[in-house]
């Protein structure tokens, strides 16, 4: 998801920067056969309340996707 956040924030303005390539190929092949993305769980501050949502990293990563087309 990190690099996600990165990449959504980067992509739009810096398109032809290496780092923003590098980014988007490792995205492309961390995708599951399934075509979704696996992450870690995340937790909630101020206690650690870990928490998994499946789905979130797919969202952060087509969104970082769309950003960059």
């Amino acid at each position: 998801m990190s690099t996600a956040y990165t990449l959504t924030a980067l992509a739009s303005t810096h398109r032809t920067n290496p780092t923003v390539h590098s980014g988007l190929h490792y995205l492309l092949g961390e995708q599951n056969p399934d075509g979704g993305y696996t992450s870690p769980s995340d937790q909630a501050a101020p206690r650690p309340l870990r928490y998994t949502i499946p789905v979130l990293t797919d969202i952060f990563v087509l969104l970082a996707l769309t950003h960059y087309a």
